[in-house]
């Protein structure tokens, strides 16, 4: 099932029972298109090369643009955005979701 146009914020803080806890790796909170928050999480990835230590691991890929596109399968999301100046050339990289909190209420 994939999500179209989701907004992205950094998680400064947990805001919920979902989101507590040590996190390690890039957090983030996902607005999807009804509104509902998915908090999703990737931790290091394990990059093990012919030539490389056994062992060897890699940062998450985080995107540095505030709209992206999200994959959800099961409980991944697999975050898509644009790289390149002719937006063509995209990056990904799937995180875990943690949660999935209500639509935020308005005052």
């Amino acid at each position: 099932m994939g999500c179209l146009a989701l907004s992205l914020c950094p998680v400064l803080a947990p805001t919920s029972s979902a989101a507590r806890g040590s996190q390690n790796g890039a957090t983030f909170t996902l607005q999807l298109p009804d509104g509902r928050l998915a908090i999703v999480n990737c931790e290091s990835k394990f990059a093990e090369h012919m030539a490389g230590r056994v062992g060897d691991r890699r940062s998450c890929r985080t995107p540095l643009v505030d709209s992206i596109e999200a994959d959800f399968n099961g409980d991944n999301a697999k975050l898509i955005w644009p790289v390149s100046l002719c937006g063509k050339k995209m990056q990904s990289e799937t995180y875990k979701i943690l949660g999935i909190l209500d639509k935020p209420k308005s005052n």
